[in-house]
This record gives structure tokens, C-alpha cells and sequence, in this order.
């Protein structure tokens, strides 16, 4: 685990709104959605949640949701249908996987 020291605004963990907490908070209209930060993709900072029997349910109902009320949008050369919540993120899946990430202001 890398132990920065005075981090860079921007960064995770600095007080921006970009701590990994703040990735993990939950939905209220998907409150059993646990979302864990990518740690693999630091220079785009998202996180995300599996297709699970025990999430089932509500994984779906947020798959919908990006379905029926997303939009499209390009990144890094691929188009994806991002849905966004009011919540401060906007959401888009990939198969098995459901991410998140803040929508930009």
C-alpha cells in the first residue's frame, strides 16, 4: 500500500470530494449496492459493483435505469450510455459490472 505525503488537490484522499469514501457512498435509491474504489485505474478515479445473487434485485433495477434514462457518450474512443443520478455521479455498465464515477460539474 503506498503511503503518499502531502497530497496534490485532486488526488484521492485529499478533501475534495475524491476520497475513496466518497466513491463507496451508497445511493439511497440503490442502498444495498456496494461499490468498491478500482484501484487499478488511479488517473481515472471510479468505482464500481459486481452482478451478484445477493444484489440482484437492485443491480438490475440500476442496469435499467442506464438503459432506459442514460445517455451517450464517448470515452477514450468507445461509446457508453452514462446515466446521471443528481447524486454527484454518473453511473454506466459493462456486463457483470456496474460503475460510477463523479459527474463532472
Amino acid at each position: 500500500m503506498r503511503k503518499d505525503k502531502g497530497k496534490k488537490t485532486g488526488e484521492l484522499g485529499s478533501s475534495n470530494g475524491n476520497s475513496i469514501e466518497h466513491f463507496q457512498k451508497l445511493n439511497p435509491d440503490f442502498p444495498t449496492l456496494q461499490f468498491r474504489f478500482a484501484k487499478t485505474m488511479p488517473e481515472h478515479p471510479h468505482s464500481y459493483v459486481r452482478r451478484s445473487p445477493e444484489n440482484e434485485d437492485e443491480y438490475l433495477r440500476l442496469f435499467h435505469r442506464i438503459t432506459k434514462e442514460g445517455v451517450l457518450e464517448t470515452f477514450q474512443g468507445r461509446r457508453y450510455r452514462y446515466w446521471y443520478a443528481g447524486d454527484g455521479f454518473k453511473y454506466w455498465s459493462m456486463g457483470h459490472v456496474i460503475n460510477r464515477a463523479r459527474a463532472k460539474a
